[in-house]
């Protein structure tokens, strides 16, 4: 089992409002190896330039702009990432972002899923 990992999941409901909000220096002071982030609500390069350089970052943007996008920041590159939810004409519209990482010769698997809160009677 790895030494020391440390995993944090935070719905950030925008990232770029989470990091105006102070979310940056919550993650300084935090010593995160691996970040599942959802509702990230912005793009690839937004969250390259807010987490910086040192993050390898996985990102599954939704498909209708503005809405969910989840994405998983890590300091060591993951071996293999998955985007899909069953078959693969399934569309996961930035909901699911699964992805290995090698931890001291252990594989860890670490999921950032968003899942919104459904209404009876809803498709």
């Amino acid at each position: 089992m790895p030494s020391s990992l440390r995993i944090a999941s935070v719905n950030t409901n925008g990232v770029r409002a989470s990091f105006r909000k102070g979310m940056g220096d919550w993650l300084d002071a935090r010593g995160v190896d691996i970040l599942a982030l959802q509702e990230v609500r912005a793009s690839t390069e937004d969250l390259e330039g807010l987490l910086g350089s040192e993050w390898d970052i996985l990102h599954d943007a939704a498909t209708a702009k503005g809405r969910a996008g989840v994405a998983l920041a890590s300091r060591r590159r993951a071996s293999i990432h998955r985007v899909t939810l069953g078959a693969d004409d399934f569309d996961s519209a930035g909901r699911w972002l699964e992805a290995d990482y090698d931890v001291d010769g252990t594989l860890v698997t670490v999921v950032s899923t968003y899942v919104h809160s459904g209404e009876v009677d809803t498709p």
